[in-house]
């Protein structure tokens, strides 16, 4: 029969029964998640935050956006984040955030471009970064051809665009607007976001369906539906 301290050396010895890691992929979306950001980022934050307080451990990477969600498709990762919605094979978590999508324009005088209806749009040349949700209506008038779309690589490369006067408007995520303001001089005080929001887009880690983690990723879940995603700290600069 073994005693209790026989039983403390073998629990000693063979660690924790259950070791808590999620892994998962990321891409480069400052100020979501990047390598350049303290703490990884806003989503980065909430997630590392949801695991601590699972008692458990983020493991992530950060990987070209096509990159990711390839990696984590091949079972290399338990999923990826953030994103707006899910590919085939994966399945959202609980929300865990949401972006804020709006319009910039050149400041004119003390004011920039605002809008109240979508007419108000049209015809104007609005620059649109490559595969990015801005929303379902924004998507249908894009088809109709009632905006001249411009894509660009990035949210730079979109306010260069507009500085230059080759856009009247770009389409951007409000934090995203406010960290590149924040980390490019040049930008300074050139540029306005309108008041009306485009859109409002929820925010998820997706996760692969066929999930050997699955017990904990319920876990996830159940942790992000309890927890008061404002009071989370995070850390940009």
């Amino acid at each position: 029969m073994k005693t209790p301290v026989a039983f403390a050396l073998l629990a000693l010895l063979s660690g924790p029964l259950e070791a808590k890691t999620l892994k998962l992929a990321t891409r480069e979306w400052a100020p979501y998640a990047s390598r350049s950001i303290t703490n990884g980022g806003i989503a980065t934050s909430v997630v590392e935050f949801i695991v601590e307080k699972m008692q458990g451990t983020l493991s992530y990477q950060v990987l070209p956006g096509k990159r990711a969600i390839a990696e984590a498709e091949s079972g290399a990762y338990d999923g990826y984040f953030p994103a707006t919605s899910c590919e085939a094979g994966f399945v959202a978590s609980a929300l865990i955030g949401n972006s804020r999508v709006g319009l910039i324009s050149n400041k004119s005088g003390r004011t920039g471009f605002e809008w109240k209806k979508w007419e108000d749009l049209h015809g104007k040349r609005i620059g649109l970064v490559r595969g990015s949700d801005n929303g379902q209506r924004i998507k249908e008038m894009s088809e109709k051809g009632l905006l001249k779309i411009d894509e660009g690589n990035d949210d730079k490369n979109n306010l260069d665009k507009l500085l230059a006067g080759r856009l009247d408007l770009v389409v951007i995520d409000e934090n995203s607007f406010y960290y590149m303001l924040a980390t490019n001089p040049k930008f300074g005080g050139k540029f306005t976001f309108a008041k009306k929001l485009i859109s409002e887009v929820p925010l998820y880690v997706c996760f692969r369906e066929k999930n050997e983690n699955r017990g904990l990723i319920d876990e996830f879940n159940a942790t992000v539906k309890k927890t008061d995603l404002d009071d989370i700290p995070f850390q940009l600069f």
